[in-house]
């Protein structure tokens, strides 16, 4: 009797089937993560820019969020996330008044779909999670 060594075709179909059964898993929760750690990142950003935009009320703007604006002449950068090459979201500034504004995060590239997010000088912060805008259309917010 001589002895073989190496797998049967068996053999490998089953960790081919294992692996597969553990890559069905484990890939969307991954990108699940991806996704809440960009909205999450955007979040902050869009926090961070507010904060600017009330230094701006209380320095240049001498009482007013009028002029306040994002980009690269503006008091904070218009896109999340605020380093890397990447964006995911695009910021501007919605209903700007001397008295109000409201931050807006688009979503866009791979974030597409998400939903967008709100931050108002109140400080009330929303994310409307649907692709079509319809709960921004009735005033469902989600805090965040």
């Amino acid at each position: 009797m001589s002895k073989t060594n190496g797998f049967t075709l068996v053999e490998l179909m089953i960790v081919v089937a294992i692996v597969g059964i553990i890559a069905a898993i484990a890939i969307p929760s991954y990108q699940g993560q991806l996704e809440r750690s960009r909205r999450a990142d955007c979040q902050s950003s869009m926090t961070a820019a507010a904060n600017a935009i009330e230094r701006y009320k209380t320095g240049a703007g001498q009482g007013s969020y009028v002029g306040a604006a994002l980009g690269a002449a503006g008091v904070f950068p218009a896109s999340c996330p605020v380093e890397g090459n990447a964006n995911f979201y695009a910021m501007t500034i919605e209903d700007q008044t001397a008295s109000t504004f409201t931050l807006l995060a688009t979503p866009q590239g791979l974030m597409v779909g998400t939903g967008r997010m709100t931050l108002t000088h109140t400080g009330r912060k929303c994310w409307f999670d649907d692709a079509d805008d319809a709960d921004v259309a009735v005033g469902v917010c989600t805090p965040f």
